[in-house]
């Protein structure tokens, strides 16, 4: 089963991960392997990283976020993260990850960046 869903909007590929909670180690590797393939492909150069379902992640997963960052950020592709609800906005806070990626509060907010 796939952990991802996406779409195209104009030239942006919006992406949605499927799974509520990121702590199977199992899910966590299908997961980075899906969001590898999209920044080793080049299908877009603007990426929406959409967690609006994401109610929970481990910080194995918040790592293999920043990774799949600066292999965006590698790819020249230009990333925007967004819909991180109020704890793991929190977290990105705390780990001081908009150093390492933009995130928006939604996805609207995300598009219209670009």
């Amino acid at each position: 089963m796939s952990t991802l869903l996406t779409r195209n909007v104009n030239d942006i590929l919006v992406v949605y991960v499927v799974d509520t909670s990121l702590v199977d180690l199992s899910r966590i590797e299908s997961l980075t392997s899906e969001l590898s393939k999209l920044a080793t492909d080049g299908v877009s150069k603007k990426v929406v990283l959409n967690l609006q379902n994401v109610k929970f992640m481990s910080s194995t997963m918040i790592g293999k976020l920043v990774l799949f960052a600066k292999k965006c950020k590698s790819a020249k592709i230009k990333l925007r993260v967004c819909g991180a609800n109020k704890d793991l906005g929190k977290a990105f806070q705390l780990m001081a990850l908009d150093k390492e990626m933009n995130i928006d509060s939604d996805e609207a907010a995300s598009l219209a960046a670009f």
